[in-house]
Order: structure tokens, then sequence, then C-alpha cells
């Protein structure tokens, strides 16, 4: 089971502190881009992404940014969380 949520801000905190967890997806948007058609899109993406590799220890973070009236950009990043890297520094 993977946690889907646009609170980006909390949950990036509560997974922080977990030394497990199937995997976090964040849905990062301005407030017109939280409309149902955008929200499909980027759980589209969201599902791709977990379809090409399961996020066992990662957040996928999907992106929209609006451009014009009715337009979008959409991107994907994906890292480890907790961040092992910055454990062991």
């Amino acid at each position: 089971m993977i946690l889907i949520t646009n609170n980006m801000v909390d949950f990036e905190r509560i997974y922080q502190e977990l030394e497990a967890h199937p995997g976090i997806v964040f849905f990062v948007c301005h407030s017109k881009l939280r409309k149902k058609a955008w929200q499909l899109k980027m759980m589209e993406i969201a599902l791709d992404e977990i379809e090409t590799e399961e996020p066992i220890q990662q957040a996928i973070v999907i992106s929209a940014s609006p451009h014009g009236r009715n337009s979008a950009t959409l991107s994907v990043d994906r890292y480890y969380l907790p961040d092992v890297a910055a454990e062991n520094i």
C-alpha cells in the first residue's frame, strides 16, 4: 500500500522518521490545477512510475506548474526517504 497525498510538508517529515515504508507519492500543484482532470493526469504518471519500479523507501513527487489558461507542465522526481546518503554524513 502506497500513500498518495498533496500534504508534502507533514508526510515528508513523518516518513523521514520511519525505518521502513512501502513508498509515498506527493502531488504538488497550484490550487487551480487541483481539478479532477489534472489529478487524473498526475495519478496516471504516478501509476506509470510505480509500475516502472516499486518505490520502497522512496518518495515520488509529481509536480504540476500552470502555463497559460488550460495547460501545465508536469514533472516527476524520485528520491529515497529517509535519505540514506544524508544519514551517513
